[in-house]
């Protein structure tokens, strides 16, 4: 069990070399301290079973690093979805910008590859969730997420290559 003055020495010698860590992963400078809090903490309860303070305490900031990345990742696919979901949703064949907006995404859809199509065309045009297109397509919702993404993105770049100065970044 590490003593406080052990603690405090150690969070000294590697408060520095924890946060370069976390820089190089492009953490915002007013989350890294937080990532390294958390590691410390978690060094605190488990301090009996660790051998090597500073290669624990490293391993654990990257792994943090890792998963807030992911988890970034993942807030902003998810604002995404439900962008590109309310658009398609509040289209309305009536209006001239919406007949467009729905014509250049048709175009832009068929460009991608049919299993592309069949995600995308589910989730959005459907609108099924994710648990029922892993369902369907025989995935797992970890895979459809990241297919979905992947698509999402690829669309995204067809769109904007067809519709030039016609820019929907405001939806998508």
């Amino acid at each position: 069990m590490l003593t406080e003055t052990e603690l405090a020495e150690l969070l000294d010698s590697l408060l520095p070399k924890l946060l370069r860590v976390t820089a190089s992963y492009r953490i915002p400078d007013h989350e890294r301290e937080d990532l390294v809090q958390d590691a410390f903490m978690a060094l605190i309860q488990q301090s009996e079973q660790i051998h090597n303070y500073e290669a624990w305490l490293v391993f654990v900031v990257k792994r943090q690093c890792l998963m807030h990345l992911r988890q970034g990742r993942r807030r902003i696919t998810d604002a995404i979805d439900s962008s590109l979901l309310e658009a398609v949703a509040e289209a309305s064949q009536d209006r001239p910008e919406d007949r467009l907006f729905l014509a250049d995404l048709e175009n832009a859809l068929a460009t991608l590859s049919p299993k592309c199509q069949r995600l995308l065309r589910a989730r959005y045009l459907e609108e099924e969730d994710v648990k029922t297109m892993a369902e369907r397509f025989g995935y797992r919702e970890s895979s459809v997420r990241k297919l979905c993404t992947r698509c999402l993105k690829r669309l995204v770049e067809a769109f904007d290559q067809r519709t030039g100065e016609r820019s929907y970044r405001n939806v998508l």
